[in-house]
């Protein structure tokens, strides 16, 4: 009931909730997203240096079902501007917790959520780290693994593979 929910009420909610899950973006990551960092060919989104934590470009992969829930959203034939206009989505946010009896989960639990499912699908630690804009602690990590376009494109194709198996509309599962 949830799900069918903020899908027919709140699509702009799902398609946060899918990036998040899927993508690892943080929340004000997420809001600051303009339709020109979206790579719907090669499925990457390009988080902007000014808009990240460690003000660091890096590159996030861009699943399947995201696309679609983006493709879904009022203005989407327009494309221009931020992707996001945050009208409502700390409401929808807590409001869909409330209704879900998630009372405790916070929106950074999906960004951790991501990675884990990343990791756990076998992408490597370091590219999980670049990924999600984390500084990595070993000097390997930080200076010569790079999440290149190829690279989270991988990162997109396993994550899909990984959905493909149930639908975009089961939220709970991670």
């Amino acid at each position: 009931m949830v799900e069918a929910t903020v899908q027919r009420d709140n699509p702009e909610l799902l398609a946060v909730i899918l990036i998040a899950v899927d993508a690892g973006l943080r929340r004000n990551e997420m809001l600051r997203v303009e339709w020109e960092s979206i790579d719907f060919d090669n499925r990457v989104i390009r988080v902007v240096a000014s808009h990240t934590k460690t003000e660091r470009e890096r590159l996030a992969p861009f699943t399947r079902r995201a696309a679609d829930a983006l493709r879904n959203l009022p203005g989407y034939e327009r494309r221009t501007g931020k992707v996001f206009t945050g009208k409502y989505i700390q409401r929808s946010w807590s409001t869909s917790k409330r209704i879900a009896g998630l009372v405790g989960l916070q929106f950074r639990d999906l960004r951790r959520t991501a990675g884990t499912r990343m990791e756990l699908l076998g992408i490597p630690h370091t590219i999980v780290q670049k990924i999600l804009g984390h500084a990595a602690a070993d000097i390997t990590g930080r200076h010569y693994i790079a999440a290149a376009p190829d690279t989270v494109r991988m990162a997109a194709d396993k994550l899909d593979a990984r959905n493909d198996g149930r639908s975009h509309n089961n939220l709970a599962e991670g």
